[in-house]
């Protein structure tokens, strides 16, 4: 997470920032980290250094909205999805606590075709839309993780949509969740696989939610650690391509560097980012223009918020328009029966 936008929150929150040069002592952090304010933070200490705030304020909502939301808030709200059998109902009882807690939040999980959207908007024309987005996204990661916890399998997250008033931040803490970020309408969807919702719950006691969903953090970076360590950057960048993740910074956030970073290696072993992103392209989209998917259909499935944008790209890369494409596919599946 940048520490700018971290230190533009505190700010907005009125936190007491004589606190601060403790605080990163504490988390091995240079005590002047956010003097300077430049640089990113780790998700892991990013975790903890927002929990520290949030007990100091007794405040799960960091102090951003009008209300409090009193530590313990969370705890009440899994408590509630733990009664329920299955995942896509735990979730829905979750989210039902939490519009009742966060009155100016709203909670709720959409079933959409063969996807479920646990969706996340905020009410309230006092607070900054910046900080709002802000606050969501935050907890977007922590949902994610509670999600997980309440699952007795592995969460399969599809994609994630926030706010395109985003695309301008440099990197998007949500790109260490390893999945397409989407930037389309307000707020945030964490968008699942609609078979997730007939999963049983697990057994688990609310006592020990807290540590066991950092665990869970962990275990979901240590497993992208592990992947960028066993494979070779270009596997690991082709492969978030793959997964619609477009755009270099997300890339680049999601391995754990900076751009400049990404590029300085990439460059190292012969390869461009621009020419792998078009490789990827090439293939992605003439399999799904070959399918008869609609090019609405192949532009969200691809992480284009915007069916115009990818028809821009898709004129760049094949110097065609989608529908000259699939004119020619279909002749040359024609003449490959003849």
């Amino acid at each position: 997470m940048p520490v700018s936008e971290l230190s533009v929150l505190i700010q907005h929150i009125e936190y007491d920032t004589a606190k601060l040069p403790d605080i990163c002592e504490r988390l091995g952090l240079p005590r002047e980290t956010f003097v300077e304010a430049s640089g990113y933070l780790d998700p892991v200490v990013a975790w903890h250094l927002l929990a520290i705030i949030a007990n100091d304020l007794n405040d799960e909502c960091l102090g951003v909205l009008s209300s409090r939301v009193p530590v313990g808030c969370f705890e009440l709200m899994l408590a509630k999805a733990l009664h329920e059998p299955t995942i896509g109902r735990a979730i829905s009882a979750f989210a039902d606590a939490g519009t009742l807690l966060w009155p100016e939040v709203e909670l709720k999980l959409i079933r959409r075709l063969d996807e479920l959207h646990f969706c996340m908007k905020c009410h309230s024309e006092d607070i900054p839309q910046k900080i709002v987005q802000m606050l969501l996204e935050i907890s977007c990661v922590t949902f994610f993780c509670m999600f997980q916890w309440l699952s007795d399998t592995e969460i399969s997250v599809k994609r994630i949509r926030i706010s395109k008033e985003r695309l301008s931040a440099e990197i998007n803490q949500l790109a260490a969740l390893n999945c397409p970020v989407q930037f389309e309408g307000k707020g945030v969807d964490i968008v699942l696989s609609g078979e997730m919702y007939d999963v049983p719950t697990a057994a688990r006691n609310t006592a020990g939610w807290f540590n066991e969903t950092y665990q869970i953090l962990l275990a979901v970076l240590q497993k992208r650690a592990l992947h960028l360590r066993s494979s070779d950057l270009r596997a690991s960048v082709l492969t978030a391509l793959r997964r619609g993740v477009n755009q270099q910074s997300l890339i680049a956030a999601s391995l754990g560097m900076s751009v400049a970073t990404l590029r300085r290696r990439l460059a190292h072993e012969g390869l461009s980012f621009t020419d792998l992103r078009d490789s990827v392209f090439r293939e992605v989209a003439s399999s799904l223009i070959s399918s008869g998917e609609s090019v609405e259909h192949i532009a969200a499935q691809m992480g284009y918020s915007e069916a115009r944008s990818f028809r821009r790209a898709f004129r760049r890369v094949f110097d065609s328009s989608p529908s000259e494409q699939r004119h020619l596919s279909a002749e040359q599946q024609r003449g490959a029966h003849q």
